[in-house]
């Protein structure tokens, strides 16, 4: 299975403290390939193109986390 996480900064990865965001330790508890596409600063249109390129490359199941009601 493989997780993938589509969202703005309050889903993004922070590289001075790699593996601590939510999504991987979902993934690592369920035994889940993970991928993280959440971007700082990223609008509802972005993250929809998140989620597109997730579809993509078959992910089974995506977080997403929305910078806003909009989405």
């Amino acid at each position: 299975m493989k997780l993938a996480v589509c969202g703005c900064s309050w889903s993004s990865r922070d590289p001075n403290y790699p593996d601590t965001e939510f999504g991987y330790f979902v993934s690592k508890d369920l035994g889940w390939d993970y991928k993280n596409y959440g971007r700082v600063g990223c609008d509802n249109f972005s993250i929809r193109l998140q989620i597109d390129q997730a579809i993509k490359e078959n992910a089974d199941f995506q977080e997403k986390i929305k910078s806003n009601k909009d989405l």
